[in-house]
Parts: C-alpha cells; sequence; structure tokens
C-alpha cells in the first residue's frame, strides 16, 4: 500500500532520556485516499465485503424495519517510520461525513471504543461473520458526540501505534464499534475512500528517529604504561560493555584500567541503545619503554647488527651510514670500503620512540676493496648451484676466495688458490638455500666482492 507520506521537523525542549537529548523530534504525517487506503466496513445484514465506501462507522439502526449492527476496520502502513524509532505522541484525527449514504449523521448515545485488532483481515474479504479478534487492552472510548457533525481530532493512540512499531508483524489495525450497540446510535466518520481529502482519517505521529550507536573509541596511556584511559567519540548508548581483552569487562562509559602485564589486546566495546546493539574491537600495545642499543659483530667487511632487546610490536630502522637501510630486526651488511660508519638504529611502538647510533670501523686485512668490474667475471649469475669465477685481469694475484651468507656464516673457503686452471675456478653451492650470497676473493691487490644469486 501507498502512503501519503509528509515528514515535519519541530524542536523539543525536554526530554526524558539522555540519549535523545541532543535529537530533534520528527512527525510523520499518513493521511492514505482511495488508491492506498485500507478500510473495510462490516454488517450484520450484509454477507459481502464493503471495502470501498466512504464511511468509517460504528452504527446500530434499522433497515426495512430489521436491525442491524455496523463496524467499520482500518489500518495504517507504517512501513515509513523508521525502525527503532522512540515515539513520543500518536494522534488520529477523525472527521465527520457530512455527506454520508446514511440518512442520520452522529446520533443517540453514540459513545464508541477504538479498539486494537488483534488478527490479520483483509478488506477485500472481511465480512460480519469472518471480523478480526480485538482486545480491549488499551481501547480508547470516544465519547458521547455534542453535535451531529461533530470532529474527533487528535485522540491519542500513542499506546497502539507504539504497541504497532515496536512489533510490526502485529500491525492489525483498529476497530471502532459502538460501546453500546442498541438501536438509534450512530457515529459516523470519513474513510480513506472520501472524495474530500480533509474527511479522511488522519494520523501524526512523533517520533525520535533511531540513530545506531557509536562505538568508536580511542586510548591514552598514562605515564606507567601500563594503565589506559579509553575515551567515547561519543555518549550515544543506554549501555556500555568494555572487554579489556584478558578477562577483565567493564560497564564505565569511559573506564581506566590497569594491565598487569605487557602485550597486545583486542579490546571490544559493545554498545546498545534503543535502536541497536553494536560492537568494535581493536588492538592495542600495552608495552615497555624501549631504548635502542645495539651490538654488532664484524667479519671482514660483512657486519651483522644486534638490538640490545626485542621487544614484540616494535619497527626498526637501521641506518649503515654508508646510504644504505634495512628495516630487519637483526641485519647484516656489507660494506664496499674501508672506513668508520656512523650506524644509527631508530626503535618505535606504541610508547616512544627512540635512537641510539655508534661507529663502526671496517679494516679489511689491511687491504682496500677492489671496486673494478673488469678484474673478474661471473657466470651463470643467477644460477642454479654451479658458479664459475674467471680472472680477466693477469696483472692480480688471487690468495682466498670465500662464499658468505647473508647472516655473515662462511660456507666455502677455498683456501690457497694461486694456481687457476685456464685463469678460472668452479664453486658449487647447490646443497645452499636459495637466496643471495656474497663472493669475497682476497687478491695482493685488495679484496673483491660479488653478490651470486642462487635460484635451485
Amino acid at each position: 500500500m501507498k502512503s501519503l507520506v509528509i515528514a515535519l521537523l519541530t524542536s523539543v525542549l525536554y526530554f526524558s532520556s539522555t540519549y535523545l537529548n541532543s535529537q530533534s523530534i520528527e512527525t510523520l504525517v499518513l493521511r492514505p485516499g482511495p488508491e492506498d487506503g485500507f478500510d473495510a466496513e462490516i454488517r450484520t445484514d450484509i454477507s459481502f465485503p464493503i471495502w470501498d465506501n466512504d464511511d468509517f462507522i460504528a452504527n446500530a439502526w434499522t433497515a426495512g424495519g430489521n436491525s442491524f449492527f455496523q463496524r467499520s476496520l482500518i489500518k495504517f502502513d507504517l512501513s515509513s517510520l523508521p525502525p527503532g524509532s522512540v515515539i513520543t505522541n500518536a494522534r488520529l484525527s477523525l472527521f465527520c461525513n457530512t455527506t454520508t449514504g446514511h440518512h442520520q449523521l452522529h446520533s443517540g448515545e453514540n459513545s464508541s471504543y477504538l479498539l486494537r485488532i488483534t488478527s490479520d483481515w483483509d478488506q477485500y474479504q472481511v465480512t460480519w461473520d469472518n471480523q478480526p479478534n480485538t482486545t480491549i487492552e488499551n481501547a480508547v472510548i470516544l465519547p458521547q458526540s455534542q453535535s451531529q457533525t461533530q470532529d474527533y481530532p487528535n485522540i491519542d493512540v500513542t499506546d497502539q501505534i507504539s504497541f504497532f512499531a515496536q512489533y510490526p508483524e502485529m500491525n492489525f489495525g483498529f476497530m471502532i464499534q459502538l460501546v453500546e450497540e442498541e438501536q438509534y446510535r450512530a457515529m459516523i466518520f470519513g474513510s480513506s475512500n472520501h472524495l474530500d481529502p480533509a474527511k479522511r482519517p488522519l494520523l501524526e505521529i512523533d517520533y525520535y528517529p533511531c540513530i545506531s550507536p557509536d562505538t568508536c573509541f580511542s586510548h591514552t596511556f598514562d605515564e606507567d604504561r601500563l594503565t589506559a584511559d579509553f575515551f567515547l567519540s561519543q555518549d550515544s548508548g543506554s549501555t556500555y560493555w568494555w572487554n579489556f581483552g584478558n578477562g577483565f569487562y567493564s560497564d564505565i562509559p569511559q573506564p581506566t584500567f590497569t594491565y598487569q602485564e605487557t602485550g597486545q589486546y583486542n579490546i571490544c566495546l559493545t554498545v546498545s541503545n534503543d535502536c541497536d546493539t553494536l560492537t568494535n574491537c581493536k588492538y592495542i600495545n600495552v608495552c615497555d619503554l624501549i631504548n635502542s642499543d645495539f651490538t654488532y659483530q664484524i667479519n671482514g667487511s660483512l657486519v651483522s647488527f644486534f638490538p640490545s632487546i626485542n621487544l614484540p610490536g616494535a619497527t626498526y630502522l637501521w641506518n649503515f651510514g654508508d646510504g644504505f637501510f634495512s628495516y630487519i630486526q637483526e641485519p647484516v651488511h656489507m660494506y664496499n670500503s674501508i672506513g668508520e660508519y656512523e650506524v644509527c638504529l631508530t626503535m618505535s611502538n606504541d610508547c616512544n620512540q627512540v635512537q641510539f647510533c655508534d661507529t663502526v670501523n671496517i679494516v679489511v686485512d689491511g687491504s682496500e676493496v677492489i671496486t673494478n668490474d673488469n678484474f673478474i667475471s661471473v657466470f651463470p649469475n643467477p644460477g642454479k648451484g654451479i658458479f664459475i669465477i674467471r680472472k680477466e685481469y693477469s696483472g692480480i694475484y688471487f690468495k682466498n676466495l670465500k662464499v658468505i651468507s647473508k647472516n655473515g656464516n662462511v660456507i666455502l673457503n677455498s683456501g690457497n688458490i694461486n694456481s687457476l686452471k685456464n685463469n678460472k675456478i668452479e664453486i658449487d653451492l647447490s646443497s645452499e638455500s636459495n637466496g643471495i650470497y656474497t663472493l669475497q676473493i682476497e687478491t695482493d691487490k685488495g679484496v673483491i666482492r660479488r653478490e651470486l644469486i642462487l635460484l635451485n
């Protein structure tokens, strides 16, 4: 069914709920017409459905000398009411049908019930004999009319509409019937089929729209780095439930909690209000204040670095002083020239960021590193295990050949290789893991280094 819906915005001065303090009240206006209305009449003397008349009527009269009783049913489509809305007031206005087909208007001692219907019905099929059930609970009594054409504006139906909003599957509408169904009593209003829109039933609902709870939160640490203060982004709930990730909980909106141990904790906040219940989780690191001291071991031009502490959740940034950097916790770096290098380690975690620098002095057996790429050639490179090193310059004398892994281990040491067959030597790394290795050849003119890429 379609409904004529008009959204009105008014302001309110007082709210009974803290959650609603910052909200404005809205009004939903429903006034269905012939195309989208859902109403019908039922009579004791008529066995077929009456769904197209323009009366919304409670009546006890005679026709052709025979007595009959008459009731009417109406249902409003509340689907345009936002789910979870908090209804503050609902008003039904009924208007006398002064153009009714009945010869009488309001008549007699016509006090009437407006009852909540409790079972389903169809306007195209309902009759007196199959009429739906009703309940007297929260029934509205329309007092006896003071004139034949009296309108009944602003009938309070807040309880009924609130029930329908909370249980939409139970929205079966209203039935009007006389309190005392005795002859010559009538209360006659216009139905949604009335040609004059001003005569049709009018339902106005004041409500606070449902706003889902905000579960966003932040935290700060006290100086001890173990005590966390938690803050809500917005106080939008009725109840709060904090899970601190270690078996402890709190229902305080913005709690403070002290952890006994460092570590990573999954913090979950569950917020409930009249609209919904939502949960948001995120990890926090409860950590020690860090320092970034480090030690190192020199093996020729290869240097292995070790931070003084291994801190979970920390990040490491090494500056080796020669233009190269690493984010590895314990890196191994190869220097291409002898000399002094200032190496700096910057460590960061959720607590702080600190830097420590130290000087590394590279001396390779008193010899300088040869940077001339034309002295030797290596092929294939990358290789699957067998590498051939050829001496391309006859004026150089090979003393020793080593292959060193990235962690600084010497995996091959050929010893004295001053005599080469056809100026070349073959090495076999097929038993080693894939990766990058350093070839280091000591000569009478210095040290030659090349990278070997092993791809088995």
